[in-house]
């Protein structure tokens, strides 16, 4: 197979996404292939390839050899924030070949733009790719589920509460002092609270741990973004936390399926929380970034 012949074409008509959801359900099956966010089924995929064709800030790019499909990507961005992020990024074959032609499509229409770009520990392909362009690695982590059908069900704590509307500005304090290096840091939780669900739990009325998360897809799924305690809380308060909010979760929304909670893997006592909060290991993610 020549690789001068790979080519790459948007796609906007829907009666093609039925190919492209064939070739990007049998390429999810694989881990060594598979991107970020993982898709689990069918009509998740071609969800988001539709989505993706109909959207005015995200595109569907499929690549070819002569006649052959060979890769999709789906892609989405955010031009007040300069901000660009794969949904599926599948290649069959000619990983480099069709990234490079991704790449110099991307510096044309958005220069200046960060890109991200997840995908398995797994997928060796595109680890070898990111870090040929010299793209930076920023979140390596492991990923937990827990779906509603092995959630044992925890009772609630009172010590752990749904953080008010007012006490917001209090919040922020506690949150950039244990992650202001997170893509949501403080100043972007401001912009957005209604995006989040933050629990606190407090020691003389002082916040001294709190999790994060936000309800999305029609409130059936929910994804945590961390949990912190502070130096002199034992960690038996981030398990407290844990539990607290799924218990919350499970019985607030009735139709809620999935919690997803992606942990940095240098982050163990975090892990051992959440599994023995009855989360189990899905796969290990990896995040590159770079800039256009």
């Amino acid at each position: 197979m020549n690789t001068s012949d790979v080519t790459m074409r948007l796609i906007k008509e829907e009666k093609e996404v039925e190919q492209l959801t064939a070739f990007c359900y049998r390429l999810c099956q694989d881990k060594t292939k598979a991107s970020y966010p993982l898709h689990k089924t069918r009509k998740e995929i071609e969800d988001e390839l539709v989505k993706s064709a109909r959207s005015q800030t995200a595109a569907v790019v499929a690549f070819y050899n002569k006649e052959t499909l060979i890769g999709v990507c789906t892609f989405y961005w955010i031009p007040q924030e300069g901000y660009l992020q794969t949904t599926i990024l599948l290649c069959d074959l000619h990983y480099e070949e069709c990234s490079n032609l991704l790449f110099e499509y991307w510096k044309k229409e958005f220069t200046g733009y960060l890109v991200y770009i997840g995908f398995t520990s797994q997928n060796q392909e595109a680890k070898q790719y990111m870090e040929s362009k010299k793209m930076t690695c920023i979140e390596a982590s492991s990923d937990t589920r827990l779906w509603k059908k092995d959630f044992t069900g925890k009772s609630k704590s009172s010590e752990v509460t749904l953080l008010p509307e007012n006490a917001l500005d209090e919040y922020i304090i506690f949150h950039n002092r244990y992650c202001k290096d997170m893509y949501w840091n403080g100043k972007r939780i401001k912009k957005n609270p209604k995006k989040f669900q933050i629990y606190v739990y407090r020691e003389d009325g002082i916040i001294k741990g709190s999790l994060f998360l936000t309800i999305y897809n029609e409130k059936r799924k929910a994804e945590i973004f961390g949990s912190f305690i502070s130096e002199e809380v034992p960690e038996e308060i981030r398990e407290l936390l844990i539990e607290t909010a799924l218990t919350d979760l499970y019985e607030t929304y009735k139709q809620m399926n999935e919690v997803l909670y992606f942990i940095e893997e240098d982050h163990p006592e975090e892990l051992k929380a959440a599994l023995h909060s009855g989360f189990h290991l899905e796969s290990q993610y990896r995040c590159y970034q770079t800039k256009l």
